[in-house]
């Protein structure tokens, strides 16, 4: 039996189980970086082994440290930790070599594991977050940050997500980890994974032909094969690659691809491009398109039946709009690799 305090006290855990929708305000999403990453929240960015995932979320570590923009998108100014459980300090400060001022900025490394799926790790990291006054924390890579739960179990998997999950709530939590298998569309191990984080981010590489691909640390860049990527130089300046991110997650934002262009591991610049409308011209050109061999413009013109000067003029719009960017003859389009033949 109950008396009247215990009575009344189960009586508010009651009546505040459940609330109405329509008491909480829709606010508008606010970003660490405008558009393509929220202010907080957990986020997992996923790829292949040496896909560029770490390129990648070192790029966004400098700009969030610097304030300044990321690939042409705004970014709030704000400390960053950086959980590096696989590269040492001197192969940390290798990758951020090309930056300018690294020992200015509020970036505060460490290679202690600090397992993110216990009460110690979590307070070390607030308490550091706290210190560093951190907007971002990186966690590289997940199976090396917590204390050695099976991931494939799908309630070990939430377990070890939650409690960083909760400590996101006031930052964003960017882990790296990797794909199924090799060019899959999922995170490795369970989709819990997926199902606890705010946001999954797919680091897309191009299908391999001949040989493996790089990630932007490695040098190899686009080369004389339209779906190779060799460490070839044009007058001193690094061919680009294109970088792909199919991101989903909790709000419309989150659910997009973002194609990037990347000089070194560093650098990115996106291609801000509107995907051509569906039964247009420029998206029936765009599906003639083959990642494995060139096409002219008068093979293309003798399949859709149209004069050749209409799709060169067609080709040269998609190329000034963004939606096919290359050097020459070579054109990387908003879709697929491919090569076009004048």
């Amino acid at each position: 039996m109950f008396d009247a305090d215990e009575y009344e006290e189960e009586q508010r855990r009651r009546d505040n189980l459940f609330w109405r929708m329509g008491e909480f305000p829709f606010v508008k999403p606010r970003y660490l970086i405008d558009g393509f990453l929220p202010e907080t929240g957990l986020v997992i960015l996923a790829g292949d082994p040496n896909a560029g995932k770490t390129a990648l979320a070192s790029a966004i570590a400098l700009a969030v440290a610097k304030g300044k923009p990321f690939a042409g998108m705004e970014t709030q100014q704000g400390g960053v930790l950086w959980l590096c459980l696989e590269e040492s300090y001197a192969e940390r400060s290798a990758v951020m070599k090309r930056a300018r001022g690294t020992r200015r900025l509020p970036i505060y490394i460490t290679n202690t594991k600090i397992p993110i799926d216990t009460e110690q790790g979590i307070s070390d990291l607030q308490y550091w977050s706290n210190e560093a006054d951190a907007r971002l924390i990186v966690v590289d890579p997940l199976h090396a940050a917590h204390s050695g739960r099976s991931l494939h179990d799908g309630w070990s998997a939430r377990k070890t997500l939650s409690l960083l999950k909760d400590l996101s709530k006031g930052r964003l939590i960017l882990v790296l980890h990797h794909l199924a298998k090799r060019g899959a569309s999922r995170v490795a191990e369970s989709v819990q994974l997926s199902a606890i984080a705010t946001m999954v981010i797919l680091l897309q590489s191009p299908p391999p032909r001949g040989r493996s691909l790089g990630a932007p640390e490695t040098g190899r860049k686009l080369g004389k094969a339209s779906t190779e990527y060799t460490p070839v130089r044009s007058r001193g300046i690094a061919r680009p690659r294109i970088v792909t991110l199919d991101c989903m997650g909790r709000g419309d934002f989150t659910n997009r691809t973002w194609h990037f262009i990347s000089r070194n591991a560093l650098d990115y610049h996106g291609i801000f491009a509107v995907p051509a409308i569906p039964g247009s011209l420029a998206a029936k050109i765009l599906a003639t398109l083959n990642p494995r061999k060139g096409i002219s413009a008068k093979t293309i013109a003798s399949q859709l039946g149209k004069s050749v000067k209409t799709i060169r003029n067609e080709l040269t719009s998609l190329k000034i709009s963004g939606s096919i960017v290359g050097e020459k003859l070579r054109y990387v389009t908003f879709y697929k690799l491919a090569r076009v033949k004048k």
